[in-house]
């Protein structure tokens, strides 16, 4: 997460400039589910905030591709 962090402050990187925000929320809604589900079921409903996440990155996965390849 502090690579993805520095290395898109230092080259400018448009397209994965939140990878590092993505990334940490989505480690930020599982820990609580690792830890509390057994106790409070419900919290496993972060999972969907999780996948989110997931998703988004894939989607600045995407149009950092689109930018780098040929038109």
């Amino acid at each position: 997460v502090v690579l993805f962090f520095r290395e898109t402050e230092k080259t400018n990187d448009r397209p994965l400039k939140w990878m590092w925000l993505a990334v940490s929320l989505s480690f930020a809604f599982y820990l609580p589910v690792v830890l509390f589900s057994g106790i409070y079921p419900p919290i496993g409903a972060l999972m969907i905030l999780k996948t989110l996440a997931y998703v988004w990155v894939v989607i600045m996965g995407l149009q950092a591709m689109r930018e780098t390849l040929p038109s």
